[in-house]
């Protein structure tokens, strides 16, 4: 798993943990030249958003951290579940 990849699941997981329901659940799929990282949690009411400026130490950097490290992240809802 490469610096960036981990950084991302990391960032995505801790938010899921923090700001969602349990369980949170993190699932990579790789191929050669490709991996999607998948954060899923049971809180599909609730949407994912971006912060602005905070505090060194304040959090809430997540989303803006892992949208500076992938190609694309977005998110969708599958019956109880949320994924980002």
């Amino acid at each position: 798993m490469s610096g960036a990849l981990a950084i991302a699941a990391t960032e995505l997981a801790t938010n899921a943990i923090r700001y969602g329901r349990p369980p949170t659940r993190v699932f990579l799929r790789r191929t050669e030249h490709t991996s999607v990282l998948d954060v899923a949690d049971e809180d599909p009411g609730t949407s994912p958003e971006v912060v602005g400026p905070r505090a060194p130490g304040a959090g809430g950097l997540g989303l803006r951290i892992v949208s500076e490290l992938a190609k694309a992240v977005g998110w969708y809802t599958e019956g109880t579940r949320k994924h980002v």
